[in-house]
């Protein structure tokens, strides 16, 4: 074979290498996944609200019952499903804390030095009496100091009970990434048993880099003449006449 055929052949390898690599970020709402009591480390049903399932880090079988996430490393979290309007992203949320404060988390493709953006809607269980607190973060994927994090406070006056006058509070962090992967992690702070913090609508939006200007054929030529010019100035500027004989 010729060496440009392997070389198309072992560019084209590569490239298809990186497509089965790729983990976009995903499943922001929380749509995607198996729901399988079975599966889940303890499941029920909020009477009103809909079932729920809770995913805990310590039943392998549950780990990967929501697509694209996982619980934080000993902890849980509860996966519900709610009637009519009150999820704001269809109709599943994630409550924080499963039978304890807990979080979930996702590893995703980034880009050294990119800037990402992330928002989210935060609410509360409408069975728990105080407000609630949770932290996200945005953190290397190999582990180490967080790149950003954000601390948001639920009030009272929030709830996904259906009488409540606000449902849901929208929040945002914006990071920039250091390798080719992060992790966005939610972390409930709020040590209220099985009723914590909620979050929907989770969305990643990579900011687009400032542009270069590129210049079309007719400046390329301005620019052209212009260097040839200032060059053949700097040639006359060098040249010194012969000294005259004596």
């Amino acid at each position: 074979m010729k060496k440009s055929n392997w070389l198309a052949v072992g560019t084209c390898t590569a490239l298809l290498h990186l497509s089965a690599a790729a983990a976009p970020f995903t499943n922001g709402g929380f749509e995607a996944g198996t729901w399988d009591t079975v599966a889940a480390s303890a499941s029920g049903t909020d009477i009103g609200f809909g079932p729920w399932l809770n995913v805990s880090s310590s039943k392998p079988a549950s780990v990967n019952l929501v697509t694209g996430w996982v619980p934080v490393s000993g902890g849980d979290f509860s996966w519900h499903q709610f009637p009519g309007a009150l999820a704001v992203d269809g109709t599943r949320v994630i409550d924080l804390n499963g039978n304890n404060p807990g979080g979930i988390e996702q590893t995703f493709d980034t880009v050294a030095g990119r800037t990402y953006v992330v928002s989210f809607s935060a609410s509360r269980h409408f069975l728990m009496g105080p407000a609630a607190d949770l932290t996200v973060s945005a953190l290397p994927s190999g582990g180490g100091a967080a790149l950003a994090a954000l601390s948001v406070n639920v009030p009272v006056s929030v709830s996904t009970a259906p009488g409540s006058t606000t449902l849901w509070t929208t929040h945002s962090l914006a990071f920039t990434a250091t390798g080719p992967a992060s992790t966005l992690r939610f972390a409930s702070n709020s040590a209220t048993g099985g009723t914590g913090p909620m979050v929907d609508n989770v969305q990643v939006v990579a900011q687009t880099p400032a542009s270069v200007p590129v210049l079309g054929p007719g400046a390329l030529v301005g620019l052209s003449v212009l260097l040839g010019g200032l060059g053949l100035l700097q040639r006359r500027k060098s040249w010194q006449p012969a000294a005259p004989k004596v």
